[in-house]
């Protein structure tokens, strides 16, 4: 990824649960244009994965809590260009760190 011409983005969510809730938030997100959205507060849990990301329609990365509290989510660009080196999740929800090139 050409960091030059990165665009990262941050949004607190307050939930996303809600498929419609979540179908704006992603074409909100889709309409900034960024190579990476960084999301808080998502709600997200294990069993949500695979639609979060046919419906995000790229990559993503998750911590998970609980379906009413914490959840953190990287997402990519579905065009963008990286590799993941080294991926770091805590097991409460809270943060995901990743190493990109």
């Amino acid at each position: 990824m050409d960091s030059k011409q990165m665009k990262i983005l941050s949004l607190n969510c307050r939930g996303l649960g809600d498929r419609n809730k979540r179908k704006d938030v992603f074409n909100f997100l889709k309409g900034k244009k960024a190579n990476i959205y960084c999301l808080q507060d998502t709600h997200f849990v294990f069993e949500m994965e695979e639609d979060i990301l046919k419906e995000w329609g790229g990559k993503g990365i998750f911590s998970y809590k609980s379906s009413n509290a914490r959840g953190v989510a990287i997402l990519f660009d579905k065009n963008a260009q990286y590799v993941i080196k080294k991926i770091k999740c805590d097991k409460d929800g809270n943060s995901v760190a990743l190493s990109i090139q």
